[in-house]
């Protein structure tokens, strides 16, 4: 599970931090973001968080989950959780 996260979230992460780039080049440039960009670009950004933590902290701090049902749960609870 920790290989399949990496290698996911190595391929998620450099696609969005160009996007995240991108943002931060136009706000420098003194325009616009579009919320269109920016807000998917930060729930793709928490997606990633969500996944890490399940695969990397939850497994050695809360227990490991028991299944693969369990951990959709998780993900599925913190990705949908409102912040």
């Amino acid at each position: 599970m920790q290989r399949l996260t990496g290698i996911l979230a190595e391929h998620i992460a450099s696609q969005n931090s160009e996007i995240m780039s991108w943002i931060e080049f136009r706000r420098r440039s003194g325009h616009p973001v579009p919320a269109k960009v920016e807000n998917p670009s930060e729930q793709i950004a928490k997606a990633l968080q969500s996944m890490s933590e399940l695969s990397f902290v939850i497994p050695y701090t809360e227990g490991r989950p028991a299944n693969a049902c369990e951990f959709e749960k998780i993900l599925s609870d913190k990705l949908y959780e409102k912040s």
